[in-house]
């Protein structure tokens, strides 16, 4: 068959038909047997009727054409859509706004950042306290002096060989002795007497086995005080002898 343009249909067709003949009279019996074809064309309406024209040759003697109008009953349904299948939805996340934490540096690596550290410049491999200060950087409580003199008091003795413990574990470090007083007296004479206390912790000190080369003494009078000289509780914090770490 050949489907022209929308309604318009075009057939062949091919068969074997057979013809024989009987009677009661005697005569004589003939069957037979042919290949009949046939070609057609047939339009289809919009509604349900349909025109067909036909040409069928079914022996060499007999041609037939046909013209007929069919009517065709029930509905006529178009052929289903292909069904199409949607892709699934991809569901994407909304993005996610992650906090950028920008760190303080630790310029001086003492495991203190930059903003925390009361003591930047600690020598590499030096222990700290929480502010970023060497443990050999302080105020050593316990230091005094017979009055007006340079002479250490037996007291002083036990607070400087924790320190000179601490020094024989840090072999490299070097440190300033800096001695301190309040200011009563001359600003002269409170300087010199600083001085030669500054001098007596370090003789102390290497005479316990600490080496002269990392120790350095200097006195400061009266001119960083830490509290008020004009009371008695003032004046004690301020005299003083403080050690510190200069390499």
């Amino acid at each position: 068959s050949w489907d022209g343009a929308g309604n318009l249909h075009a057939y062949l067709s091919a068969g074997l038909s057979g013809i024989s003949n009987d009677s009661d009279i005697n005569y004589d019996q003939e069957a037979a047997f042919s290949l009949g074809l046939g070609f057609g064309v047939e339009y289809e309406f919009k509604d349900t009727w349909q025109a067909r024209i036909a040409a069928h040759a079914l022996t060499r003697d007999v041609q037939v054409i046909q013209f007929s109008v069919l009517k065709r009953f029930g509905s006529h349904q178009a052929a289903p859509e292909p069904l199409v299948q949607r892709p699934e939805p991809i569901l994407v996340p909304p993005p996610v706004n992650v906090p950028v934490v920008i760190f303080d540096q630790d310029s001086d690596q003492d495991g203190i950042t930059n903003n925390a550290d009361e003591c930047p410049g600690t020598p590499a491999g030096m222990t700290v306290n929480a502010q970023g200060c060497s443990v050999l950087d302080a105020r050593l409580e316990g230091v005094y002096f017979d009055s007006g003199s340079a002479t250490l008091t037996y007291g002083s003795l036990s607070v400087l060989k924790q320190v000179i413990n601490t020094l024989k574990s840090y072999p490299e470090s070097r440190v300033e002795i800096g001695a301190h007083t309040d200011s009563l007296g001359s600003a002269k004479g409170n300087h010199q007497l600083s001085e030669r206390r500054a001098v007596a912790v370090m003789q102390y000190l290497i005479d316990m086995g600490i080496d002269a080369g990392r120790l350095e003494a200097r006195g400061y009078g009266e001119e960083n005080p830490i509290a008020d000289n004009s009371t008695n509780a003032g004046r004690a914090e301020n005299r003083r002898v403080e050690i510190k770490v200069i390499e």
